[in-house]
């Protein structure tokens, strides 16, 4: 017998409907609760981590992907210092991520926290007609609260968060190369 659906696509819907499930907790000063964000992954992915629907890392990448969604939405312009405090008081109300998994260490996935994006777009300053490429974008954070740019480029090498990009940033060109490699990458283009 074989399965009529893969079981892939079920895990990315359900990441997604998890994520979507929590914006509308990101309105507002209230704190995003580890219980809010248990109760979203139970809800989409039909059951517990502790029945194996599910893990800890992958409740805190779902959790990624929601803040990238709402940033992309929401987040102010960045144009002064004192408008980092957006993301300074967003910071303040969500979980702590407490658990690396072996693939994060081996794949060098280190998420930039929402304030140092922040500080990151600010410094940046990219303007409208700037083409911007972040190698090794992860879940997006880094350029979600860039302002609107001609082109966006987001390059991931994992596959699950590659399809994460490629829905929170649909207008994006969104590629797999090994971002350690990038250099090579760019200088065999066509």
């Amino acid at each position: 017998m074989t399965d009529l659906f893969d079981p892939k696509d079920d895990r990315a819907s359900a990441c997604t409907d998890a994520a979507r499930s929590l914006l509308p907790l990101f309105s507002g000063d209230t704190k995003l609760s580890r219980r809010d964000l248990n109760d979203a992954m139970v809800a989409a992915y039909g059951g517990t981590d502790a029945d194996g629907c599910w893990t800890q890392r992958d409740s805190f990448e779902v959790l990624e992907h929601a803040l990238a969604l709402h940033l992309v939405s929401s987040a102010p312009a960045l144009q002064s210092p004192a408008d980092i405090q957006f993301a300074l008081d967003l910071l303040d109300r969500l979980p702590t991520q407490t658990v690396r998994s072996e693939d994060q260490i081996d794949w060098q996935q280190f998420s930039t926290p929402v304030d140092i994006a922040a500080v990151v777009v600010l410094l940046a300053a990219a303007q409208p007609t700037d083409v911007v490429l972040e190698p090794s974008a992860g879940n997006g954070l880094l350029v979600a609260q860039l302002p609107r740019v001609a082109a966006l480029h987001l390059n991931e090498i994992d596959p699950a968060r590659r399809a994460r990009l490629a829905a929170s940033f649909p207008g994006a060109e969104v590629s797999g190369h090994d971002g350690a490699a990038i250099g090579s990458t760019m200088t065999n283009l066509p």
